[in-house]
């Protein structure tokens, strides 16, 4: 769990673990609903100040504390089990790819913490301790272990139900003392919760892996596209220099016939004239273009019976 430092207004201080819980309690409805597009980041992120804030208020009132044994824990105290799982979802639900590989390890962080409390306090089936390790099963007995997971958490979401009938009809009988009830409800409730945090983690392993698979192709991406771009500019400079007009770097033939280290323009031969005196032959672009599409090949120097004469 990852607590905010110290609060600096003494109202915030003094807030109870209880009050805070209810608050925190009606902004996870809203979160672990089914439609995420009624709220936003900003709404998450209050939420998880204010789970923070109320662990600060769990170990300021000395709720829970490290040494005791769970039937030693008063009922109404078992519902901040639920911060480190509540915490975990929040963190899972933030919008956007900004920071989603940190929301994943603080997710993940989250729920080892609560994972752990769980095993501390002998919260776990031994069914569900087997379940955390069935990433080393082999597939038909990790298929096995996912099939009994579900059997159990229907079971339990079906007890849960029951338990909260049964517990608004005492309540409109007028019943008062309904403890055994709710320390069964907190129970059964943290326990599906520790299932379903078991999963999560084996999916945020996941998402993990791929997220920083994506990031190291991007960086090789980025890497080879400065390559590329420092390619690509030379030859966008020398298109930009064709476009305006101006000629490229490279060599052509001086009026006199010299190779020279200048500029030339376009692709191909661009030479209008070139001469030398002496001997030296004329170009001329009338001359380069006739023989473009002309014969390479030497004629032949006999004919087909002069050469059939010499192979007798």
């Amino acid at each position: 769990m990852l607590l905010l430092s110290y609060y600096s207004t003494m109202d915030e201080s003094i807030v109870s673990a209880e009050a805070l819980f209810q608050r925190i309690s009606t902004h996870m409805k809203v979160i672990l609903g089914d439609d995420s597009t009624v709220f936003e980041n900003d709404y998450i992120s209050e939420t998880v100040a204010l789970i923070e804030q109320c662990a600060l208020a769990v170990d300021r009132e000395y709720l829970i504390s490290k040494n005791e044994e769970f039937d030693d824990i008063q009922t109404q105290t078992l519902k901040f089990f639920f911060l480190d799982y509540y915490e975990a979802k929040c963190y899972q639900s933030f919008k956007g790819m900004e920071d989603r590989l940190n929301n994943v390890l603080s997710s993940k962080s989250s729920l080892n913490t609560f994972l752990q409390k769980c095993t501390r306090f002998g919260l776990l089936h031994e069914e569900d301790r087997d379940y955390m390790k069935s990433s080393a099963m082999s597939a038909d007995l990790k298929r096995n272990a996912k099939i009994d997971k579900f059997k159990r958490d229907r079971a339990a979401k079906a007890r849960i139900n029951e338990i909260q009938r049964m517990m608004y009809i005492a309540r409109k009988d007028g019943e008062v003392d309904q403890e055994k009830e709710l320390r069964e409800l907190y129970v059964t409730q943290i326990q599906c919760y520790a299932r379903e945090a078991i999963d999560d983690l084996d999916m945020l392993q996941q998402e993990m892996a791929m997220l920083r698979f994506h990031a190291e192709q991007q960086r090789d991406q980025e890497s080879r596209g400065d390559y590329a771009g420092s390619e690509g500019s030379a030859a966008d400079g020398r298109l930009n220099n064709r476009r305006a007009g101006k000629p490229d770097s490279g060599m052509f033939l001086d009026n006199y016939g010299q190779a020279q280290q200048q500029q030339h323009q376009g692709p191909g031969i661009s030479v209008t004239r070139t001469f030398k005196v002496g001997d030296q032959i004329m170009f001329s672009r009338e001359t380069v273009k006739s023989g473009v599409l002309g014969s390479h090949i030497a004629p032949p120097t006999v004919t087909l019976e002069e050469y059939g004469d010499q192979v007798k």
